[in-house]
């Protein structure tokens, strides 16, 4: 109780007792250890999962992808052929003769595919890395004068 008197203490403290457990005993460094490593493992599993099914995923668009562009191609293909015969009876229709008109469509094919592979031919330097493969040599170079 709180005495009425001022300048005095209470004479007995009534505040409840609050018991303090004692500090838990520490599970040891081994379990400590065996806790991380079995996180680690759960981890691991998991990021190991993850990049299986996105292998399966990206597998399964590359076929659908090699599919539709085969699909494409052939698309392509026949509206080609289409207009080579469109150009032919248009050709034909000048007053020329189916076989000459066949042999102009054919010589123009061969122009236009000629072009396209001196095309490739002249950018497949680039897949040699002239640029890169420059500055590796250049650096091997200094690198050996030193």
């Amino acid at each position: 109780m709180i005495s009425t008197e001022t300048g005095s203490a209470p004479a007995t403290d009534q505040r409840p007792h609050v018991s303090v457990p004692p500090p838990a005993q520490s599970e040891g460094v081994l379990n400590a250890l065996s806790t991380v490593a079995a996180s680690a493992g759960r981890s691991l599993n998991d990021f190991l999962t993850l990049a299986t099914l996105e292998a399966k995923r990206a597998a399964l668009s590359l076929m659908w992808m090699l599919g539709l562009g085969v699909a494409a191609a052939l698309l392509g293909i026949t509206a080609w052929l289409g207009l080579m015969g469109a150009l032919a009876c248009g050709v034909v229709a000048l007053g020329v003769p189916w076989g000459l008109a066949l042999v102009i469509v054919a010589v123009l094919n061969l122009v236009a595919a000629f072009i396209i592979i001196r095309k490739c031919t002249s950018m497949s330097t680039d897949l040699l890395f002239p640029a890169t493969r420059r500055q590796i040599k250049a650096v091997t170079t200094r690198s050996e004068a030193t």
